[in-house]
């Protein structure tokens, strides 16, 4: 098994995208970390690390999913699905190019914060508002929602892309899990 900070899912890792409201960005910094050591810091798309100064945003985003696997979505208390409406929402920027990519989107209930109904979201993005939501939680709960919530990932996403055989859970020394 690898250690700390090395890549522990061998072969082809998923390739991650964090979508989230600023008001999460601190629960989004410690999603990134656990996902960083399960699938290596290169797997992991994260706006603030990974979007250079000087760049245009919407090309970084288009050019980016042409090679992420999976979406996880924060869906905090400040979320604000109407925004979606918006040409110029980042998130529903996001998330235009996941559906449109038939990206697997995984998402996450912050806090207790509800999903949106279908009819907040724009039409074409309302089918979100039908995926079972993790519960991921900031305070002592999180190790244990972060471990279901990668857990759950990592054999939806298999099952989805048919590899299901063949894919172990395994257990690191710090309590996560991930997928080999």
């Amino acid at each position: 098994m690898d250690g700390p900070g090395r890549r522990a899912i061998r072969g082809d890792p998923p390739s991650v995208f964090i979508c989230y409201r600023r008001n999460d960005l601190d629960i989004a910094v410690r999603m990134k970390e656990r996902l960083a050591r399960l699938v290596g810091e290169g797997n992991v798309f994260f706006d603030f690390h990974s979007i250079n100064f000087g760049l245009d945003f919407r090309n970084v985003i288009h050019e980016v999913f042409s090679g992420i696997s999976i979406v996880v979505l924060l869906i905090g208390s400040a979320f604000h699905a109407e925004r979606l409406h918006r040409t110029d929402d980042i998130v529903g920027l996001e998330l235009r190019e996941a559906v449109t990519r038939g990206t697997f989107i995984m998402p996450a209930l912050v806090d207790g914060a509800p999903m949106p109904k279908a009819d907040a979201w724009p039409p074409e993005l309302a089918e979100i508002a039908y995926i079972n939501a993790a519960p991921l939680h900031r305070g002592r709960e999180f190790d244990r929602d972060t471990e279901r919530f990668v857990r759950d990932m990592a054999l939806s996403y298999a099952s989805r892309v048919g590899r299901t055989r063949g894919l172990n859970i395994i257990r690191f020394p710090d309590g996560s899990t991930g997928a080999v």
